[in-house]
């Protein structure tokens, strides 16, 4: 089974590596220089030699962030946060040390704190960057697709995807889907969902390609709406991949509110669709696969 995601990603990559770098520098440093240095800050050579151990672990996560196929938001954004963290703390400890700390050792000191904001700094905006997709015609700001191949025939993967009020039977969070509207599964049509939360959300079809594509925009402006993103869209696309295999691409196109969040709600969020998702394509294929065993067996008797 192959997964992608949407990978918009050089710059959160580079920033990840600047991480890197900066920390491998500073880890260099505590383990060349600690006796040295002890002279300058109030901190004793073992600390530093463990400060330094620590670092290394650190850079080895970045680096592996970094050159992985696809960037894992939610690791990036907590790498983000952890920097943030070194900055809130080396303010509190610098109001502890800053009479205890040479002019050399102060230096250092609030120069490391500077640089690890800054490529902090520099991974939530790679992170923006990562998620920016704007869609005018859509009104959304962001976008996240996940690709799966799977072993089932492309037509038989469809009919299954095509059955809007059958997606609880394959989404196990999803407790009920039904069509609102009298209307069979197409253009128009509104299906309402509720997941085992007791959360209520209701989606119109606005595009309907037999065979290809579904498109679903979310009525957020409905009282209750859950998620934090108004517009909120969503889609499927089915495509061949081979013999009896298929590429099913599911998608969403949003801006979140407030927008200026999505930095943080994107990466949560990606990490939840990833785990979710993927087991109800592969639930989905399986339907499939008996769909296609079914439809041929008829026409094996005759043979």
């Amino acid at each position: 089974m192959l997964v992608m995601v949407n990978d918009h990603s050089r710059r959160l990559r580079l920033a990840l590596l600047a991480n890197a770098t900066v920390s491998s520098m500073c880890a260099i440093g505590l383990l060349g220089w600690a006796p040295d240095l002890e002279t300058h800050i109030p901190l004793p050579a073992s600390a530093q030699y463990g400060l330094a151990a620590g670092l290394l672990v650190f850079v080895t996560w970045l680096v592996w962030q970094a050159t992985r196929p696809a960037v894992d938001l939610r690791d990036a954004l907590s790498t983000s946060l952890a920097d943030g963290l070194w900055v809130l703390g080396s303010a509190i400890i610098w109001g502890w040390w800053s009479d205890a700390s040479s002019p050399l050792g102060a230096a250092l000191f609030l120069g490391v704190a500077g640089a690890v904001g800054l490529v902090g700094g520099l991974q939530l905006a790679g992170i923006g960057y990562a998620i920016a997709e704007r869609d005018p015609s859509l009104g959304t700001r962001n976008r996240h697709a996940l690709t799966v191949d799977v072993d089932a025939p492309p037509d038989s993967m469809w009919k299954v995807i095509a059955d809007l009020p059958g997606i609880h039977r394959y989404a196990p969070d999803i407790t009920s889907s039904t069509m609102r509207t009298a209307d069979a599964p197409g253009l128009g049509a509104v299906r309402a969902c509720t997941n085992a939360r007791g959360q209520r959300w209701a989606e119109q079809c606005t595009d309907w390609v037999p065979g290809e594509r579904i498109a679903l925009r979310f009525l957020a402006n409905e009282p209750g709406f859950p998620f934090p993103m108004n517009p909120m869209l969503g889609g499927w696309v089915v495509q061949g991949s081979g013999r009896d295999r298929a590429r099913v691409t599911v998608w969403w196109s949003f801006t979140t509110k407030p927008a200026w969040a999505g930095v943080f709600i994107v990466p949560l969020m990606a990490g939840s669709l990833r785990r979710s998702f993927i087991p109800v394509i592969q639930a989905m294929a399986a339907q499939a696969r008996r769909h296609a065993a079914a439809e041929s067996t008829p026409a094996d008797h005759a043979a």
